[in-house]
Formats: C-alpha cells, structure tokens, sequence
C-alpha cells in the first residue's frame, strides 16, 4: 500500500496534473456533448422548416416559380428562419423536374461550451424537395372540349368531330345514366327524394355541388382578350327536333334546370377555386325558356381581358336548381389573338360519347416526369353497348403503345391485361349479373409507368371504344385519371 501511494503521491507530484488532465478531457466530452445535442436540435428544426417551406411552394409549380418561391420564404420565416446576417434560404426549381422545388436553409447558431475550444459559431445546412402532383389535362389537347355542330349521329358536322361532347345530367337523375358527380341518387328512375323506381336507390356519396372544372390554359403572349364561347350550353325540351344532341329534362317538369357557367381569374391552384375570383362580366345562368330552338350556335360566354395575364383559367360548369332529372351536352372553345389556349378538363370529367366501330378519344396528358410512377384510370358506367352486343375498352398510352395494367371493379372482379382492354357489355339498367355488364359500376385499370417512360410532342394517352361497325353507341360516361400517390409530397433531395 505504502509503495502504491508513493506511486499517485509521492515525491514525483503526478496527482494534480493527471487529475487536471482528467478533468480537462471530462469538460471537454461534456461540452462536446452538450453542444451535440444543441446541433442535433437545431439541425432538426432547420430541416423540418425547409420540409415546410418547399411544401408551401410547390403548389405552384411549373407555372408560378415567382410565387413558389414568395411562399416558401413567407412559411420559412413564420418558422423563425427569415432571411438576415445569420440565416440564407435558397429556393430553387429542380433540373428536369417541372413539378419540383428544392428549398436549403444555412443557419449560423450560436455554441455553449465550445467556444472554450475557440469554436463561437456553427452553421448548419438543411436541403429539401418537394413534389407537386398537379391534376392531369383530360379530354382534349386543342382549344376546344366536345363536337362541332353537326356531330351527332346522323347529322352533318360542320367541323372535326371529336367523338364526345362534354355532359353534365340533373342533381336526380341516377348515377346508373352515367353522371357519377352531377347525380345525387344511385341506379336508374329515381325521384327528387332518392326513392322509389328499380333498385337500387338511396344517395350518391360522389355526389358533389360544385359540377365539373375545366381549365383554359393561355400561353404568355396573349394580345387580345380571351373569348369564351359555348355551343348548345342550354338544357333542352325532351323530344323536340331542339334538342339535336340529346339534350333533355324530364319527369313532366315545364322549366327544366338551369346550368351555370363561370370563368374564374389564372391562378396555379385551380382545384380550388377560393384561391381565385370570377372574371368581371364572366358568369352566365343559361335556361330553356331563354334560349333558341332549332341547332343552337355557339354564344360567347364572354370576353376576359388580356391584361388578367397567362395562366390557367378554372370554368366551372354547375346544376343551379336542384329538383329536375336532365341531361346537358355542350362544346366549350376558347381563343386569343396571338397564342392559341387550351381547353381541358380538371382531374375527372363526365363525357357523351358518341361512337361505332373503333373510337378513340383522348383521355389524359401525361408527362414523362411521372416515370416509374402508376397511373390509374376510373371508368365509370362505360362501354355500355346496347342489348348483349359485346364490346372492349382499351387504355392505349401516347402514339398506340400498348401497356400492361391490372384492372378491377366494384362488383368485385378483377385481372391484368399485357395490352391493358377490357370487354364489356350491357345487359340492361337493373341487370347486375352479366358477367362484363358494369353498368352503374366503376372500372379501375392502374397502369405501372416503366422507369424510361417517354414522349415528346404527344404525351396524350386514350380510350379505344371498339365496337360492332353496325352498332351506334350513345354512352354517357364518367372518366377520373391521376397519378398514384399523394399530390403534395417530400423527395429525396439527392
């Protein structure tokens, strides 16, 4: 023992300097984790503000980056990272990803025990991308959704027929006529109370007020105001040579619906339609008794002024009276002096076909930045060919490529397809035991994009009607198409 003491404190004085030496290292792992801890923290709350901000902003994008960007450095300094002598926000958009946006925040804190060491400050970088999943264009790539006058069976087109005119029925009509938002009750025949009739019956959940969005897309360089112009937007009489396109109200009613139409000012959220205004003058209730028999022309809508700038335009088509069982079929076209708009629909449409033999029609515009993701199709109340005459239903992506796809129903069935078609067939409005009846029914197909997944000037995909050549089909039909996934998510940054 004696000689053990000599060794710590003996006459070589080791003890205070190991002890100092101990003490020191002690300080210094503590400060070290101190100060760790202070980084992991702020570290943190850097990368969860920059999370936030990129979400905030890429609503915007491609169109608006001057607003995406506005809006994730209002979010980023709401979460105390405004932008001073301490603290950079960078956003930016992502190379070859229209729909990203990339946010990095740098912020220099302040350190505790360290400073000890010589170390006052530390920064600490945070990079993230955000994805925005926008609706996808369906129905048409021109300046017009729906037929010209004269596209209706039998009768003498006066321009290029697109095989559909845009539809929109009655809030009691059955969803089982084809209508899967415009109709508050389900099946076929039923009354303003949702009762009654064949079976089955009770309220449609899908049922919505707001009607249908479409959206008129202006190129910058506009030099003229935007026109509006709609054919036959008007409900018709049932049975009277006025209605040429099939329009018709019913249930003994004198008045039938009226139907409104409102042009709403560019904005880059144009599903939601609190993020905008209505267009001054834009805004029109169209009624029977107010409007011409015999074949309708077409009747500006309006003239919106150039200086509302470039962007996307949201129409929205509604019932303004709630009691009546109607059909609507109307063309909506727009033009501008020195570009040319496009007009589609938002995310879903309900659609009058009208086809024999093969028919095409153009469904969604989907863009190769949606590589390695599923795109999913709902085809509702479609490929209806009268008595049992079987018929099919393609989904054919850009220039006829062929995909595979599973498929599935509401009636339960489903499969896959390496060419991704269907057959169908209608066996009348209360048969549910037809084996490809899918009357009243969705049909689901979802499509794997491959990673190398591509085009260039069309990126339109389709929906094949094939049907016998003697048939003609007049089909009300409603169609959704979007991506898989939610539409406003976080991607890796690198």
């Amino acid at each position: 023992m004696r000689r053990l003491t000599r060794i710590f404190v003996g006459e070589e004085g080791m003890t205070l300097p190991f002890v100092a030496l101990i003490l020191t290292l002690l300080l210094g792992l503590a400060a070290f984790a101190v100060d760790l801890g202070w980084f992991y923290l702020n570290a943190t709350r850097v990368q969860r503000s920059a999370d936030s901000a990129a979400l905030a902003g890429v609503v915007h994008m491609p169109y608006d980056f001057d607003q995406a960007e506005t809006d994730a450095l209002s979010l980023a300094g709401t979460n105390g990272y405004a932008v001073d002598a301490d603290t950079t926000v960078t956003v930016a958009p992502v190379p070859s990803q229209q729909n990203q946006l990339q946010v990095t925040i740098s912020d220099t804190i302040d350190t505790f025990f360290l400073r000890a060491l010589g170390r006052e400050t530390q920064e600490i970088t945070r990079t993230a991308r955000a994805e925005f999943i926008p609706p996808l264009p369906m129905g048409s790539p021109l300046n017009q959704f729906g037929d010209n006058p004269g596209c209706w069976p039998g009768g003498t087109p006066t321009g290029t027929c697109n095989n559909f005119w845009a539809s929109i029925q009655g809030h009691y009509n059955g969803a089982g006529w084809g209508d899967l938002y415009s109709s508050r009750c389900l099946g076929w025949g039923n009354g303003s109370s949702c009762t009654g009739g064949t079976s089955p019956k009770g309220f449609n959940s899908s049922w919505r007020d707001r009607g249908y969005l479409y959206a008129v897309e202006v190129p910058a360089g506009a030099t003229g105001g935007l026109v509006i112009e709609l054919f036959d937007p008007a409900f018709r009489p049932n049975g009277t040579s006025a209605s040429p396109i099939g329009d018709r109200y019913i249930q003994g009613t004198t008045t039938g619906p009226t139907i409104e139409f409102t042009l709403y000012e560019p904005t880059t959220t144009p599903l939601v339609l609190s993020s905008t205004t209505p267009v001054a003058g834009c805004s029109q209730s169209y009624t029977p008794s107010t409007w011409p028999g015999g074949t309708p022309p077409w009747t500006t809508l309006c003239t919106a002024p150039v200086s509302l700038g470039p962007g996307i335009y949201p129409l929205q088509v509604r019932i303004g009276q709630t009691t009546t069982r109607a059909h609507n079929r109307f063309s909506i076209r727009a033009t501008a002096s020195g570009v040319s708009p496009r007009v589609y629909a938002l995310g879903d449409m309900s659609i009058y076909a009208t086809t024999s033999g093969v028919t095409e029609f153009y469904l969604a515009d989907v863009q190769p930045v949606h590589a390695g993701k599923t795109f999913t199709v709902e085809l509702w109340d479609a490929g209806d060919a009268s008595g049992s005459t079987s018929a099919t239903v393609q989904i054919r992506g850009p220039g006829g490529t062929t995909y595979n796809c599973s498929w599935s129903s509401t009636k339960g069935d489903s499969g896959t397809s390496s060419t991704c078609i269907k057959t169908t067939e209608f066996g009348g409005d209360t048969n549910y035991t037809c084996s490809n009846c899918y009357n009243n029914h969705l049909l689901t197909f979802s499509v794997p994009l491959p990673a190398n997944y591509t085009c260039t000037t069309d990126c339109w995909w389709k929906v094949r009607y094939t049907y016998p050549a003697s048939l003609t089909v007049t089909d009300t039909t409603t169609w959704r198409a979007y991506i898989e996934g939610n539409p406003v998510h976080l991607v890796p940054s690198s």
